[in-house]
């Protein structure tokens, strides 16, 4: 039977939890059995929503949709008048 660790694995390292392997090279087969970070997202349409959540407002102050609506009808009249 092959041994057996248990380690947790944080910015592409592990850490070990108990025992540790032998040092040196060895060839591993990794099992994920749940993640510690409650905001890891568990989809990718769910993690393109958590960007979009986190980085709102950055590049312009957070407008309203009506807002948003007003600007972009500005820039299509605009876009016509050229």
């Amino acid at each position: 039977m092959q041994p057996s660790y248990e380690a947790i694995c944080e910015n592409d390292r592990l850490e070990w939890t108990g025992d540790a392997p032998i040092a040196g090279r060895a060839k591993v087969r990794v099992t994920v059995l749940e993640t510690l970070d409650s905001e890891t997202p568990a989809s990718p349409v769910q993690a393109t929503d958590a960007l979009l959540e986190r980085t709102k407002g950055s590049l312009h102050p957070q407008l309203t949709p009506e807002e948003l609506e007003d600007e972009w009808r500005s820039l299509r009249e605009e876009w016509d008048r050229v």
